[in-house]
């Protein structure tokens, strides 16, 4: 048996007369008024766009500025800058933090569970921004960073026995909730270490925090870092292409 295929035929002029041409939607005017709550769209000049980078990282820009006279500075992208400042961070923290801990006459044997804790728990370790820098004084530059943001590596819950500390980190404690000690780019904060049942009286966290650069963020959160490298130039990591022109 064969089957056929049955080809449709279009509709005679009698069948289309009761069917009316739909008329075309008007051009929409740009310039009528729209519905409340409708966003409207504007057009952003070359100039707008200009202005709005040239106030993008503005304080950095200024510090560029400063250093590109004297110095190299490069681009680099994100793994380079992750890999150079986590290797620069830790390498402080190896050289700094013993003879900083023994200053503050914390017994060798809380020194030495410390530093295995670094070692073993790598995800402890990150960087990030810190705090808003008020000072004209800079450690990592020759001209001020004031209004800028530290960038640092930081090694958080670290715990360390309280043994024969120091009375003044205890009592400063025991009034503030913490104590602060700040070495040139090494910061060391002590609190009480808490667990889930409560606060460990023999027990104290330690968070480390080592200054690498300087950061400013845009207005999206975007973010722009400038920090000193191995070479004795400097390395420009941002979220955004900055051109250094501008």
């Amino acid at each position: 048996m064969t089957d056929y295929i049955k080809i449709p035929t279009f509709p005679t002029q009698d069948l289309l007369r009761g069917i009316e041409a739909v008329s075309p939607y008007p051009r929409i005017n740009p310039q009528q008024p729209r519905p409340e709550g409708y966003p409207r769209q504007t057009k952003q000049s070359a100039e707008e766009k200009n202005d709005r980078a040239r106030r993008r990282f503005v304080s950095l820009r200024q510090l560029i500025n400063e250093l590109q006279t004297t110095a190299r500075i490069s681009k680099v992208d994100f793994a380079t800058a992750d890999a150079e400042l986590h290797q620069l961070g830790l390498a402080i923290v190896e050289e700094k933090l013993i003879e900083q801990l023994l200053q503050l006459k914390i017994p060798l044997e809380s020194i030495e569970q410390l530093l295995p804790q670094i070692d073993q728990d790598r995800s402890c370790v990150s960087l990030g921004g810190g705090r808003r820098i008020t000072s004209n004084e800079s450690s990592l530059f020759p001209v001020s960073t004031a209004g800028l943001s530290e960038y640092n590596l930081k090694i958080e819950a670290l715990k360390i026995r309280q043994g024969k500390l120091a009375g003044k980190i205890v009592d400063q404690i025991d009034q503030d909730g913490l104590c602060l000690i700040q070495q040139n780019r090494l910061r060391l904060t002590f609190s009480r270490f808490v667990t889930a049942l409560g606060t460990a009286e023999d027990l104290l966290s330690l968070r480390l925090s080592v200054l690498l650069g300087v950061m400013e963020s845009d207005e999206d959160d975007r973010r722009a870092i400038l920090y000193p490298r191995a070479d004795n130039s400097y390395g420009l990591y941002a979220d955004k292409l900055i051109s250094l022109s501008i």
